[in-house]
């Protein structure tokens, strides 16, 4: 039996879902629930709040990843080794760079490392939605000759192949396969056998996530989803379009199992008794409703002149909501990519002494270390340019102090030194003039620029050396290791993160402990690289790390129990907060714009679609969601909506609406 729970936002779904597992608890009947990866530890709180401690002998809340581990635990086919995110990226990288020659369309970009990335998605949705290289092979045979699309789909292949060997070369499973194989086990097995089964909180499936639901439609007793989507004939628009393929997607599989359905309808917002709330989350994608009449009390629009003010109004609202008695937990606050406000909303609450948690993985090129590593390659690879110099200077981790930076970044800029006069006899120029007089203070602060400048050359040419003499990648990684411990960076990072504690920044504290660690981690993915009997060239070198770096996150914890929540709204569920603060509410942000597919157009993915190669949604489809992803955060407070937006652009000034 298959229940379809319909709704809109704060209908009640989900606390009907947790009635009915209490019931089934309550009756020692096995359920499971079954929810969204960055959901599945907020569930699991929510529902041991609820739920008796014995409760786990017959409940568990799932998602895929989980679902995977426990079938393959049971059944066979665990896999405890596999490929990191990091070396799939350089495979991709590697893979495209030996196959430059063969490729027809994509020849030309196999350097390009957005492209690289780029390629990887592409696989990667490949392998979710259960297409193999030689089904895209079969469908570049159907193209018509001489045409983009076939050139496309040939490469495609190639690629896919290739990268599929190098992934398989290294003895380790490949995570996203996990699904597809998933739903094979499942075929075999009953593990859902006289288990009730709860899927809540998902807009949409990929095919192999389909594939999974069918198995679990003919096995289980009964199985519930809830979507956020109203019932037939009650007003909806163009942000349910999306959800509604994913019901028509799930009707035909219950259908193709012979499994009954039943519908649940739940009507109205419960979440708030807001009157002009509940009339803008049920008309905001309305162009004929009516006039709301009633004061708009709990909705405010604050226009900004650019981001940082922005940042800054959100701080306010926040200090003023707290001073009336709300919890810092009480508020959520959204943007559409919370990383387009890096660096300006965390700086901003810092400063107003806000708590705060981010809902990100942060990017560790970023960081000092990974900074330091990168210049001190681009060093070596542009022959000691200045803007390189003093990249690698700003770091903070060369060992030489702030002043003495200061000092020898003035001078190298004032006499435009580059290249090879880095590497020469001592300086003589006088620091403050072109006189060839030089006063015996400006004497001492020639002194102390040259002894910077030894400090700076002496472990980056011993570094150079290294890497020059080295036959293979793990003889390069260990020269960096060694320079790494001559510098004393792991002492110098953990200084520095005892500062971050005393300060009262337990985050960047934890961060830059994680960091060393990362880093290490990053030159062993490097080092154990196998590229038959070369190795990385000092170019190649840069670009190898700069990928793995992009590719390692430092995930982040909540430090406190009070504390703003941030995110993205594409991502973050708010849990019914009571204030929503929506940040960056232009025209093409939120809702962002939606581009043409750079790797398969709408067209080729129809073309596709006629040989039975289903992909993910196309322009249309993907508007809808970021409709629907506004919708769904206006829908989430139960007292207050703050909405901010920018009157200009951050560079240029250029107004924006």
């Amino acid at each position: 039996m298959l229940n379809l729970i319909l709704g809109g936002a704060g209908c009640g779904k989900t606390h009907l879902i947790t009635e009915m597992i209490k019931k089934d608890v309550s009756l020692g009947q096995r359920a499971i629930l079954l929810v969204p990866e960055q959901e599945t530890v907020a569930r699991e709180r929510a529902m041991l709040e609820q739920l008796s401690p014995s409760a786990q002998l017959t409940f568990e809340v799932m998602n895929f990843t989980r679902l995977a581990n426990s079938v393959f635990r049971k059944y066979g086919g665990l896999t405890y080794n596999y490929v990191s995110a990091p070396l799939k990226a350089l495979a991709m990288w590697n893979t495209l760079r030996q196959l430059s020659p063969l490729l027809k369309e994509y020849g030309g970009q196999s350097e390009d490392v957005e492209f690289s990335a780029m390629m990887l998605s592409q696989i990667e949705e490949f392998k979710a939605y259960g297409i193999s290289p030689t089904a895209l092979e079969r469908a570049a045979d159907k193209a018509q000759e001489k045409t983009k699309t076939k050139a496309k789909l040939e490469d495609m292949s190639l690629i896919y192949a290739a990268y599929s060997a190098a992934l398989a070369s290294f003895g380790a499973g490949d995570a996203s396969d996990d699904i597809a194989k998933l739903a094979e086990k499942l075929r075999e097995h009953d593990f859902f056998q006289n288990t009730n089964v709860y899927i809540d909180s998902f807009t949409s499936f990929t095919a192999s996530e389909e594939q999974v639901l069918l198995q679990i439609m003919r096995t289980a007793n009964s199985v519930s989803i809830a979507l956020c989507i109203p019932c037939e004939g009650e007003k909806s628009g163009l942000q349910f379009e999306c959800v509604a393929g994913t019901l028509g997607r799930i009707e035909r599989l219950a259908e193709k199992c012979a499994c009954p359905i039943e519908r649940t309808v739940l009507r109205g917002n419960r979440r708030t008794k807001n009157n002009a709330l509940l009339y803008l989350s049920e008309n905001i994608w309305s162009f004929n409703s009516d006039v709301f009449d009633e004061a708009c009390e709990g909705i405010e629009l604050i226009k900004c002149t650019n981001t940082y003010e922005e940042a800054e109004a959100a701080c306010t609202a926040i200090s003023k909501l707290v001073r009336e008695g709300m919890r810092y937990r009480d508020i959520v606050v959204l943007a559409r990519n919370i990383k387009s406000y890096e660096g300006i909303i965390d700086s901003a609450l810092e400063k107003a002494d806000i708590p705060y948690f981010i809902s990100k993985t942060d990017d560790v090129t970023s960081m000092p270390l990974s900074k330091l590593l990168l210049s001190a390659l681009r060093i070596k690879n542009s022959l000691w340019r200045t803007e390189d110099i003093i990249t690698y200077i700003k770091t903070g981790l060369t060992g030489i102090d702030e002043r003495a930076a200061d000092l020898f970044e003035q001078y190298i800029w004032k006499w435009s030194i580059s290249g090879a006069a880095f590497l020469g006899d001592d300086w003589t120029m006088d620091p403050d003039s072109y006189s060839p007089e030089t006063s015996e203070k400006n004497r001492e602060i020639l002194r102390k620029i040259n002894e910077a400048r030894f400090a700076l050359i002496a472990p980056l040419k011993r570094l150079f050396e290294k890497i020059d003499a080295a036959v293979t990648n793990r003889d390069i990684c260990r020269g960096i290791f060694e320079y790494m411990e001559e510098l004393s960076i792991a002492q110098k990072l953990r200084n520095f993160a005892e500062r971050c504690r005393v300060e009262g920044n337990p985050a960047m504290a934890s961060e830059n402990l994680q960091l060393y660690n990362s880093v290490l981690d990053v030159l062993s993915i490097l080092a154990e690289f196998d590229m038959g009997e070369e190795r990385f060239n000092s170019a190649d070198l840069e670009v190898a790390l700069r990928i793995v770096l992009a590719r390692t996150g430092l995930g982040v914890i909540p430090t406190s129990c009070d504390e703003v929540s941030i995110g993205s709204a594409s991502l973050m569920r708010a849990d019914s907060p009571r204030c929503v603060i929506l940040i960056g509410v232009n025209d093409g942000v939120f809702p962002e714009n939606v581009e043409e597919n750079r790797m398969l157009s709408d067209e080729e993915k129809q073309f596709l679609a006629l040989y039975g190669i289903e992909l993910s949604g196309g322009k249309e489809e993907r508007s809808s969601e970021e409709l629907f992803y506004v919708y769904r955060a206006i829908s989430a407070p139960s007292e207050r909506l703050i909405m901010t937006y920018a009157a200009s652009e951050l560079q240029g000034g250029k107004e924006i609406r």
